[in-house]
Formats: structure tokens, sequence, C-alpha cells
């Protein structure tokens, strides 16, 4: 069974989708029904048991359950506290976000009552995951709290697994919040993060950051549109930001008055529902908040109209955001513009 572990152990690092799990699951799939209790069996009904709920296959349920309760004879804690993020994350994958939250939540119950001692990887990661749920739902003052303990423990113990994740959510809480000097103060450390690793996909992530905060929060758009000019993309990731590139292309272009090229750029933009975080999709939700705003401009109303509903609609399942209260404020004067109309 090592041996087979061991295979399993190399096929699970090379999965980045669940259609590349095949090939694990066909190794499980003769002895799932036989494995012992002990470590490696519960590992591997833990690989077999998330690739099939990650297929939204449901019944499999039973084979996560049974490695969960294999670790907790054993005391493994650090797993089980593993398994039990990967099931919040099934829910926080379906936008169900509150749900999310409760079950890390139950953990953290779980984790003082039992008096488990968690190695610290695992501490940042479980501090990382509930900041960002926390900001899911719109509770930012307990996310922003969150965020800071996981960064002074990160920084006392040294351990930087997950820098970027919590640079970036320090970086966000501080745009929302209008914080320059936090905003500074974090992206010089995402920087220099990025300086060190050497990787570039973390130096694409802090230009992009950069450009929203310019775009939305400064609205220095020549700036921004020469930053769009500059940046370079040649990392494996960049498809993942062409469509945050644009849609800020857009809204400068707007914020120029040059309204006929604004619309052009934002129509470009599709929703991306792989990044399933609610501040990332009110980012992009606003691809139609400023395609109203551009047909108002153009003497479009009826476009206008049609384009903020939508608006209206994707964000009413959003927590409060800037980006959402000026939707809203949008909304409001599209429909000022429609009783002038009539």
């Amino acid at each position: 069974i090592r041996a087979i572990l061991n295979k399993a152990e190399v096929l699970w690092e090379k999965i980045n989708s669940p259609q590349e799990g095949k090939p694990l699951l066909d190794l499980i799939d003769p002895i799932v029904d036989s494995l012992p209790d002990t470590y490696e069996g519960a590992r591997l009904l833990e690989f077999y048991g998330k690739i099939h709920l990650l297929h939204e296959n449901e019944e499999m349920l039973t084979h996560l359950e049974k490695a969960e309760h294999i670790y907790k004879k054993l005391h493994l804690h650090n797993e089980v506290v593993n398994i039990q993020i990967f099931r919040s994350e099934l829910h926080f994958l379906k936008h169900a976000f509150d749900e999310a939250l409760s079950d890390i939540l139950k953990v953290r119950k779980e984790i003082e009552v039992n008096d488990w001692h968690l190695n610290k990887m695992t501490k940042i990661e479980l501090d990382y995951i509930e900041a960002a749920y926390y900001y899911a739902v719109g509770d930012y003052e307990e996310g922003a709290k969150i965020t800071k303990k996981a960064l002074d423990y990160m920084n006392e113990t040294h351990i930087y697994h997950i820098a970027r994740e919590l640079y970036v959510l320090a970086i966000v809480e501080a745009t929302m919040n209008g914080n320059e000097e936090r905003w500074n103060y974090y992206m010089r450390k995402l920087k220099q993060f990025a300086e060190f690793t050497e990787n570039p996909t973390f130096t694409l992530h802090a230009e992009i950051l950069t450009i929203h905060y310019f775009c939305q929060y400064k609205q220095q758009y020549e700036d921004v549109l020469k930053m769009i000019e500059n940046i370079k993309l040649t990392t494996s990731e960049a498809e993942v930001f062409k469509n945050f590139i644009r849609l800020e292309e857009g809204i400068a272009l707007f914020g120029l008055k040059k309204y006929e090229e604004a619309l052009s750029k934002i129509q470009q933009c599709k929703i991306d529902t792989i990044l399933p975080h609610p501040l990332d999709l009110s980012n992009q939700y606003r691809k139609f908040t400023f395609q109203a705003l551009c047909y108002l401009e153009l003497g479009n109303l009826k476009m206008a109209q049609k384009e903020i509903n939508t608006a209206v609609e994707l964000f009413s399942k959003m927590p409060p955001t800037p980006e959402k209260q000026f939707t809203m404020e949008t909304y409001e004067k599209i429909k000022k513009a429609s009783r002038y109309d009539n």
C-alpha cells in the first residue's frame, strides 16, 4: 500500500483540474473498499473522495468522512482540519458563502474544545481561509482582524508559503477602505515577495492590483493606460488577468470621455467564474455597470436600462462593496434619466 500511495502522491501533485484526476481514480478504485485504517489508507481515501466531490459526485462524501474518521483515531489533527477546509471550499465554490464560513467556525470550535495542536502552516492556512470567508459575507472588520493576525504569525514564524495570498487580502482591504498608507505598505511587501521568489505571476498580480487602485479609486486614467501599455502578459496565468485588464482599460477610457472606445473594450470582457470570491465577482460585474454608463452617454437609454438591470441583479447576491454602491447610484441616475426622457 505504501508503493501505491507514493504513486498516488505524484499523480495528485500533477492535478490542476478535476478532469485530470482519472489516472488517480483508476489507481485507487480496485482497492478502495479494502483499504486499512492506517495513515496510508486514509490518505488514499482522501484523494479518492476529493476528486469525486470536485466532480460533484456527492455520494462519494462517505470516503472523505471515513478518511477523516481514521485521521482522528490516529490523532492526525492537521489532516483532519485540511479535510474540513476542503469541504468548506466546496460550499464556497457553489457560492454558499455563509455555509462555508459556518463550516470554518465549526472547525475552530472543534480545535478549541479538543485542544488540538496544529502545525504552523495549517494555522496560517486556516486564518487565511477564515479571513477570506469573512470578506465574502461582508464582515470586513473581522476579515481585516484575522488577516492581520495571520500576517503577524507569518512574520513571527517565517512561514511564507501563502504570503502572496495574505498580502493580497491586506491590499484589497486597504483599497476598499481608501487607506493609502496601508495600501502602499502591503503593495511594497507584495512586490518585495515577488522579487524574492522570482515569480512573474506574483509580479503581474501586483501590477493588476495597482492598475485597479489607480483606476477605480484614484481615477488617474492617463496613468492607468500607460501602466496597461507597459504590462507584460507572458506568464502561464496571464489569461486569468486579461479580462481584468480590458475592464480597467475600458473604465479608464470612460473616465477620459472616450465612450465608444470604452464600450468596445468593456464588451470584450468575459465573466470569469474560476474566481468565485464575491470581491472578485464584484470587480467583474462592473462590466455591466459601465456598459450602462457608456450607453447612457451615447444616448441609448434602452440599452443603458438593460445593462444596469443586469448589474443590479448580479450585485443583489453580493455583499456590500464600493462597486455595489456605485452600481446602485448608477441605477438611480439612469432611472432619473428615464423619467426625464418620458
